[in-house]
């Protein structure tokens, strides 16, 4: 058998605003597809072939905030015969998500409910650029603010107030709306009245960003 020689890739910026949409080794700046050489361990007893990219000369791109790219990937063997080409797709998204609480009233200052037995909010992404963001999670937290202590759901025995950490506190939320607005209801505490309760909200976009944190208390 010849046995790998290499493994290729190709970029493609599809919101380059330019014919020369594919990656040259250091710009977006060629028609058609442009093969660049990785950097890969060849195993030749048994043809594989671990690799990244870029591989010198060649940079990383400069990714652009909401633009989308084509990853195309092919592996040509000793004998120049060449596989079938891999795509995967992404959007390139560096920008924070935002999130707010509305019921209760986001703030420090005091806040007096006589019910919650429904915790909501608003959330939005955007990449910055043209291609839209997406929202990943919606995560809350409870703290019964003199017992110091978290709404722990999975508590043994069941959801209760728990001594955990405040990174481990907290849970997701849900959405009926694809993430215009999310909500929290069902396993909440039994809040008594004249205790101090603080809740607090953070959003995940899809690449993993991560909003500021929101407190109601």
């Amino acid at each position: 058998r010849s046995g790998l020689a290499n493994i290729e890739v190709g970029i493609y910026d599809a919101d380059d605003a330019d014919a020369d949409k594919w990656y040259n080794g250091s710009v977006f700046g060629a028609n058609t597809v442009d093969w660049r050489t990785t950097s890969s361990t060849i195993n030749v007893a048994n043809a594989s072939a671990p690799w990244s990219y870029p591989f010198a000369p060649d940079t990383i791109p400069s990714w652009t905030p909401g633009h989308q790219y084509e990853l195309h990937a092919r592996a040509v063997d000793a004998s120049d015969n060449v596989s079938a080409v891999s795509v995967s797709t992404f959007i390139y998204d560096n920008v924070n998500p935002t999130g707010y609480l509305t019921f209760p009233n986001e703030g420090l200052g005091d806040h007096f409910e006589s019910q919650l037995s429904t915790i909501a909010g608003t959330c939005a992404d955007t990449t910055g650029g043209p291609r839209s963001g997406a929202i990943g999670s919606v995560q809350i937290r409870i703290r019964h603010i003199p017992g110091d202590a978290w709404w722990n759901l999975a508590a043994a025995g069941g959801p209760n107030w728990d001594s955990i950490s405040d990174e481990n506190a907290w849970f997701n939320a849900f959405t009926t709306n694809s993430w215009t607005s999310w909500y929290f209801s069902g396993s909440t505490p039994t809040y008594i009245s004249g205790i101090s309760y603080a809740i607090s909200m953070r959003v995940y976009d899809a690449a993993g960003n991560v909003s500021s944190v929101h407190y109601s208390t």
